[in-house]
Parts: C-alpha cells; structure tokens; sequence
C-alpha cells in the first residue's frame, strides 16, 4: 500500500514494500528527506562513500542530496517501510520540529542505525498506523497523520541519541555515480 498525501504538509509518502524482484541500478538522490527502514536484511546500502550491509531493523536516514544506491541480491524477500517527506512537511509541524530536521541535513548524523527488537516494533506500530490512516476517507484522518508523522520523527530521533550507530565501510574506491 503506498499513498502521497497532500494536505497542507506538502508531499509526503509512506509504502510498506514487500517485493522479490526489486533492483535498483544507479545512485540517485531526491529532493526530499528519505527514511528506509529494512525487515528483511540481506542487502546493502550505498550511502555518498560508504557502504552499509542491511540487517533486519536497520534504519537509513537521507537528507536532500544524499546519494545513495541498494543492492538487492535477485530473489531476495526485500521488505521495507519507505517514507518521503518534503523539508517544509517537517516545518510545518511547528517549530519546535525544526531541531528534527538535524537528522536529515547534519552530515556528522549517522546515516543508519540499528534497531532493537523492542524498538523494530515501535517504529512498526507507527508506520502501520499512519499507512491505516493514509487509506482512510476519514478528513480527520489527516490530523492523525500529523500527528503519527510528528511520533515518528521523535522516536528516530530518540532512537539516534540512544543507539550506536552501525560501522560502515568505504566505499570510495571505484565509486561510480
């Protein structure tokens, strides 16, 4: 299921993926704030000069420009939650949201962390709530998005100041855009 939502937050999209087939062959970069959170594992991550090999639970984090590339080996269950947010859905919550945006655009920010199982089902618990109302013809459903999107930013950002970032290896050399 996957949904854009425009309703005063700007663009925003949530997809909970589950596919056998998916392949990505180039690094690409959005104009918007990406956060990919992986169930399956399996896979690998390119982030600018770094490569991140995907364990069930890790969370990537791209800010607006971030190059970035996956690998999926073929045949692989690949499950995801993908969100898309645009810079001003964050402002627009308010600004006391605006110290969020540091997760997306500080370049020091890790790119990916680990969750744990307690934490994994957190951050599952939102995503499938916001997906729920995203698919509501409810008008208050919008409100709840906000407010589901506004939980989600403050659990990753709890779960940043709480948990060792993952290592990560280099990635420069033969490094192709």
């Amino acid at each position: 299921m996957s949904n854009y939502v425009d309703q005063g937050l700007e663009a925003i999209y949530i997809k909970h993926q589950i596919s056998t087939e998916w392949s990505m062959s180039k690094y690409h970069h959005h104009d918007q704030y990406e956060l990919n959170l992986s169930i399956s594992g399996g896979h690998r991550f390119f982030i600018n000069d770094k490569v991140y090999e995907a364990e069930p639970g890790d969370m990537f984090i791209f800010g607006v420009n971030d190059l970035h590339k996956n690998i999926v080996p073929k045949g692989l269950k690949y499950e995801r939650y993908l969100i898309f947010l645009k810079p001003s859905s964050i402002v627009s919550l308010g600004t006391s949201f605006v110290p969020i945006l540091n997760i997306f655009e500080d370049k020091e920010h890790p790119k990916h962390i680990r969750l744990n199982k307690q934490q994994l089902i957190e951050i599952r618990a939102l995503l499938d709530q916001t997906i729920y109302h995203y698919s509501s013809t409810f008008k208050g459903d919008q409100n709840y998005i906000t407010i589901k999107l506004a939980e989600i930013l403050m659990t990753i950002g709890k779960y940043l100041s709480t948990n060792t970032p993952v290592s990560s290896y280099d990635a420069s050399i033969g490094f192709q855009k």
